[in-house]
């Protein structure tokens, strides 16, 4: 597929990690990404699942590398880092799009499931977060994207681990754009923290 050419959204050259990349909307956005113009860093749990985002990614002529983790597991982000700067240099863009749910009634929720879900959907992202940005602040440039849910913002029965987590989302992205723009000016120029529900 030949790469979009859209001036207001040209992404050519750029340095894209995406969570959760292997399938459903991570790799929908992967390939979004690229088909833009951008370079891609593909993270899952899932090997096989990379790989064959990384073929479809360099297909449309883009560069794409694989970086199997778990967001859950904290001590297998900072590699994931590592390994996205060491191939490209620097990383201009985190998509936060690893997530589960583990639907139970309320009055069921276990506590492996609510770990389970907070672990990913909210520990992981903070961390990636966290270690992606360190990256974005040395080089005074880049754009965070958290993928949240209208799950965040009201209470769906059946749902009670996964409106938290996403509700923590919300608050977190907050929390770290508001750290941010207490930096010189120059940096709520250049590094940008957003929330997708």
């Amino acid at each position: 597929m030949p790469m979009q050419t859209n001036n207001e959204f040209d992404l050519s050259e750029k340095i894209a990690v995406v969570t959760g990349a292997g399938r459903g909307l991570g790799l929908d956005i992967s390939l979004a990404l690229a088909r833009y113009g951008a370079h891609v860093v593909a993270c899952s749990r899932t090997e096989s699942e990379l790989e064959a985002v990384a073929e479809k990614i360099q297909a449309m002529g883009r560069q794409a590398i694989t970086a199997p983790m778990d967001v859950s597991d904290i001590r297998s982000i900072r590699p994931m880092v590592d390994r996205a700067v060491e191939a490209f240099g620097r990383i201009d863009i985190l998509v936060n799009n690893a997530g589960i749910n583990r639907p139970q009634r309320a009055e069921d929720v276990t506590e492996d499931n609510w770990d389970q879900v907070m672990n990913t959907n909210l520990k992981g992202l903070f961390f990636c977060a966290q270690a992606v940005g360190r990256v974005m602040i040395s080089q005074k440039k880049g754009k965070i994207i958290n993928i949240s849910s209208d799950a965040g913002t009201v209470g769906i029965p059946g749902r009670a681990a996964y409106c938290a987590s996403k509700g923590g989302v919300n608050l977190v992205t907050k929390v770290l754009a508001k750290v941010l723009s207490r930096k010189p000016r120059r940096w709520a120029e250049v590094l940008m923290i957003s929330a997708v529900l």
